[in-house]
């Protein structure tokens, strides 16, 4: 093709035309020019499409990581809902000597061992310092993640830091001053003595509700905070995406209307409405004057559940209807009835 060219403008040349020749090597030029744009064109095109791909590829493994992490956080929530019930008989005095001597059921260890989350954001930090070009919707996706991530992660991860400390602290302060402690570490052996102080030394009581305070309380607090802001940033990936959702994550309520009803105790009321997908409770006093609480379920189960501060299940009868609601939260609990 370059020969045949070449060999257009020579007869130009060779035949004087030499306009013709100017016109006919402009042309060509302006013919190269417009070659090397198309093709800088569709390589650019080609560049452009890989990048979207890569860029989708990540949101996606983000989407996985946010399940990945929602699993995690409902685990320990199952953890802290055990170690709740655990506290509420430690701080009720109605733990025995038998319970202690039990191993199996973990009481002894209660503040010897703990659990930390571990939340994961490798995936996310691989989006966040990438260098693809994000479209202003996954811009906008990105910015809701960095606050999951900065900030309700964050708050998590401060109070996995300090589990293993305080651990730590507790069995040297344990190794140091108590005598049956060997033999509980290397034989799993519970002594008399290890009983009685759990069951009457004040110091127990108050490492007790120390621990409380920081783990099954503030840091489950942060975790579930970080698990509904991680929920809503699921649902809305997940549209963006075009992925059909997990339904462990995001539930249909078409499985809990019998949550849904009125339940009282004393002079206060609860009501539990379906509103925008999710199950939304309100407690009033009688004379509607005061909102005590009001806030989202997340439904653990369909007898389960938490809210901000508390753990909740349902009370059915010998016909599992629903009959009453309880909340417990440390050494607390209060149970409503349900009334219609």
């Amino acid at each position: 093709m370059i020969k045949f060219f070449r060999k257009i403008r020579l007869n130009f040349l060779s035949e004087g035309k030499t306009g013709k020749y100017f016109k006919y090597a402009i042309g060509e030029i302006v013919l190269v020019v417009i070659g090397i744009l198309i093709a800088l064109s569709i390589n650019n095109w080609n560049e452009d499409r890989k990048s979207a791909n890569n860029t989708k590829l990540l949101f996606q493994k983000t989407l996985e990581e946010l399940k990945f992490n929602i699993d995690k956080a409902n685990a320990a929530v199952a953890y802290f809902r055990y170690q709740d019930s655990v506290y509420y008989d430690i701080f009720n005095k109605k733990v025995t000597k038998d319970i202690y001597k039990d191993i199996a059921n973990g009481y002894a260890n209660l503040l010897i061992s703990g659990r930390v989350v571990q939340l994961s954001d490798d995936t996310f930090q691989k989006l966040l310092n990438s260098e693809q070009k994000l479209t202003q919707k996954q811009d906008s996706l990105l910015s809701k993640l960095k606050l999951v991530y900065g900030k309700d992660k964050a708050e998590v991860d401060i109070f996995d830091a300090k589990l293993p400390d305080y651990v730590f602290d507790l069995h040297k302060t344990y190794k140091d001053e108590k005598s049956w402690y060997p033999d509980f570490i290397s034989l799993r052996s519970i002594r008399d003595d290890m009983t009685d102080y759990f069951l009457t030394d004040p110091e127990y009581i108050s490492n007790a509700a120390y621990f409380y305070s920081m783990f099954p309380g503030q840091q489950n607090s942060s975790l579930k905070k970080f698990r509904s802001q991680a929920i809503i940033r699921y649902s809305e990936l997940s549209n963006y995406l075009n992925i059909i959702p997990d339904t462990t994550i995001l539930k249909d309520l078409i499985n809990y209307k019998h949550f849904l009803g009125t339940y009282k105790k004393g002079n206060l009321t609860l009501n539990i409405k379906e509103e925008a997908n999710s199950l939304i409770q309100t407690v009033i006093t009688d004379d509607n004057s005061t909102t005590i609480l009001t806030g989202k379920l997340y439904l653990d189960s369909k007898s389960y559940f938490t809210d901000r501060l508390n753990f909740g299940r349902l009370i059915y009868d010998n016909d599992n209807r629903v009959t009453g609601i309880e909340y417990t939260r440390g050494g607390l609990k209060f149970i409503l009835e349900k009334i219609n």
